[in-house]
């Protein structure tokens, strides 16, 4: 990359990065003008960080800009999931206490599906054979009954390390009360089997429930190396071009912390980028007055789903991979259905899009890289939503005759012509998305009248329309960057993280005063992280919580803490409970089982960027070109996303062309643009 003179005494400049299953995104963003820009480069599945270097030396040699200038590099990705998708992680072994070596295989017993009895579990990441017990043991309340046998331990450790583990996970009953057994066997492996990494169950999820704290502690031992690796390759690449900047991690719950904290907790970033799509849905959806809003995510791999009222929807228990994951997350629905999803015909000719895709190699048969599957980018081409030579603001030019050929070879299969299979395709990919997100929506009491569809990543707004008329939404919102969402969430993100207390209390046991003082501790620990992430903080914040329950219940529910004082706190459950399931017992007898602090330091706001264009309405409109709705070819106009003016009203059937997509409306949809360049559309009919 050339030498570029630095143009200010002080750094200005934030960086996000977005790594996904076929194109990796970069979003260079000036604090001070709010001016950005985006570079899509396709993935590299072997060697990710080698996406992120050519992305982000793309942007600053476009720019213009010295690397001198970067002041912040906000990175998110999906190579936790994908770990653990792949099943290709670290051997992970797994210690015990005496008599607990089935927990993984037991799990809670419950079935894959309810309604497939020929349903098969999940094989676990860490076979019988790899799991180890050590006799120890504490009671319930923490008191320690039988003391760590330290030489049976490190036995039992390097009998898995023989046996090939690259990293141990520890998980010793009742250690979320007292983890003084833990951090004994912790420093004993340590020092005696260097360069093994070690997960510890009370620094993964310091709660009851042994099955769901060992999981959570496998995946993050197995997650962890990979993960490790992969960031110090990322700011070795940097520093290669010069970029000296702090690097942060986008978190599963939101928000960013260091490379340094993901190293230590990498299950945090599971599920990273595409909660830093929700966060940056949520922020802009707050400034535009859409607070409720179902957020679509497709990218080329998946369709990512989630529903913000206000605020994102979290969970503190999801499931990735077909494991159970018991850690803090906004709640994200991944459905197989993104551009690169692969259209096929069952044994019973019945046809099917996804969940396999063609990913970034090689791609889309209309990639021209050697794909000769028919997928759903293929069908946009060919039923006129895309412009092959426009892709990607012309970088990339779609092969039309080797789509045609992919698509073709399907149809030989279904009897149809080639365009009616395409049509097929879409209506398929609608219907999964349909069959998907209408029991999230009714489990989360989502009124769609309501709600809007906020559409974004590459595929977002081409299918978002489709998708919305499917479900009965009848207001779609489109961002300025579709296609840089997940990346632009990042830059809009705070620090975060949750800090959390097992502390087992009913009612009449709950003392105010201790109860303030246990907070004050959690407080006092959040602190001291925030200090551990070496960057400014313009202010921060903590917010208090616990999760509570009727005596005797299995699960509980998380209730904010305004006041210590019992009665309030039993009040705040109620009112939650009546909200969540409709009913309360204010009879009932409660408990206290885990207190949280949730902390924020609050980063250097970034101005918002230029407003709209103001060019007058029909300078906006250069061509006309032929596309599929409703059951046949349609004229649509076709527009230039940046020229379109504020107010500016446009009519389906209509294409609007930008670098990162291209959004398809629909007869029947009116869609305004807004100050800031967001596309505001309603159904009419």
């Amino acid at each position: 990359m050339p030498t570029v003179a630095c143009m200010t005494d002080r750094p200005t400049l934030r960086v996000g990065v977005d790594v996904g299953g076929t194109f990796t995104d970069a979003l260079l963003v000036d604090e001070v003008s709010g001016r950005f820009r985006l570079l899509k480069v396709p993935s590299v599945p072997d060697d990710p960080s080698r996406a992120v270097m050519d992305a982000v030396a793309g942007l600053l040699e476009e720019e213009r800009r010295a690397p001198a200038e970067v002041r912040l590099l906000v990175h998110g990705t999906t190579l936790g999931i994908n770990t653990l998708v792949q099943r290709k992680g670290t051997p992970t072994g797994l210690i015990v206490t005496q008599g607990f070596r089935d927990m993984l295989e037991l799990g809670r017993g419950r079935l894959p599906s309810i309604h497939n009895f020929n349903a098969v579990n999940v094989p676990p990441l860490v076979g019988r054979d790899m799991v180890a017990e050590v006799r120890e043991r504490l009671l319930a309340s923490g008191e320690v009954r039988s003391a760590l046998d330290r030489a049976e331990l490190l036995d039992k450790a390097r009998m898995l390390v023989d046996r090939g583990a690259e990293a141990i996970a520890l998980c010793f009953l009742h250690s979320y009360r007292n983890p003084v057994h833990e951090l004994a066997a912790v420093e004993l492996i340590k020092d005696t089997l260097p360069g093994v990494f070690v997960s510890a169950s009370h620094q993964v999820w310091p709660q009851a429930r042994e099955y769901e704290r060992a999981m959570a502690t496998v995946i993050n031992a197995y997650i962890g190396e990979p993960i490790s690796r992969y960031y110090a390759k990322v700011k070795e690449r940097l520093l290669s071009i010069g970029i000296v900047a702090p690097v942060v991690v986008t978190r599963s719950a939101g928000g960013v912390m260091s490379v340094e904290s993901a190293r230590q907790s990498p299950i945090e970033t599971i599920l990273s980028g595409p909660a830093s799509g929700v966060s940056g849905a949520a922020s802009i959806g707050g400034k535009i007055d859409e607070p409720r809003i179902v957020c679509l995510d497709m990218g080329g791999t998946t369709a990512d789903v989630s529903v913000v009222d206000g605020a994102p929807a979290y969970s503190f228990e999801t499931t990735a991979a077909g494991f159970t994951l018991s850690v803090p997350a906004i709640d994200i629905v991944a459905i197989g259905a993104g551009g690169g999803s692969v259209a096929w015909v069952d044994p019973s000719g019945v046809l099917k899009v996804g969940p396999q895709s063609a990913g970034a190699e090689p791609g889309p048969a209309a990639y021209g890289r050697g794909g000769v599957e028919p997928t759903v980018t293929d069908a946009y081409l060919l039923l006129g939503y895309l412009d092959s030579t426009n892709f990607l603001g012309g970088k990339i030019e779609l092969d039309m005759e080797s789509a045609r050929a992919a698509m073709e070879s399907l149809a030989s299969r279904t009897g149809e012509t080639a365009t009616e299979v395409a049509a097929q395709i879409i209506e398929v990919a609608n219907s999964n998305m349909y069959a998907e997100l209408m029991p999230l929506l009714s489990r989360q009491g989502v009124d769609l009248e309501s709600f809007g569809l906020f559409v974004y990543g590459g595929a977002g707004p081409t299918q978002g329309f489709m998708v919305a008329e499917e479900l009965g939404i009848r207001r779609v919102i489109v961002p300025k960057i579709p296609g840089g969402m997940c990346a632009l969430g990042g830059l809009l993100s705070d620090v975060r993280s949750e800090f959390v207390k097992s502390y087992f209390r009913a009612g009449e046991q709950v003392v105010p005063s201790e109860l303030e003082d246990e907070f004050s501790k959690l407080e006092q620990g959040a602190l001291s992280w925030l200090d551990s992430q070496g960057l400014v903080f313009e202010s921060r914040s903590y917010v208090r919580s616990a999760d509570m329950r009727y005596k005797g219940q299995s699960f509980d529910i998380n209730v904010a803490v305004g006041s210590c004082a019992w009665d309030e706190l039993r009040e705040a459950f109620h009112e939650r409970h009546e909200s969540v399931y409709g009913h309360s017992d204010r009879r009932g007898e409660l408990e206290i089982v885990t207190l949280r602090v949730h902390v924020i330091g609050a980063l250097p706001r970034v101005a918002d960027g230029p407003p709209a264009a103001t060019a007058e309405f029909e300078s906006v409109r250069h061509r006309r070109r032929s596309a599929w709705f409703k059951g046949g070819w349609r004229s649509a106009d076709v527009y230039e996303r940046g020229a379109i003016a504020v107010d500016t009203v446009l009519r389906g059937p209509a294409l609007v062309e930008q670098y990162d997509t291209t959004v398809v409306i629909p007869p029947g949809w009116e869609v305004r643009c807004d100050v800031s360049g967001n596309l505001l559309a309603e159904y009419k009919v």
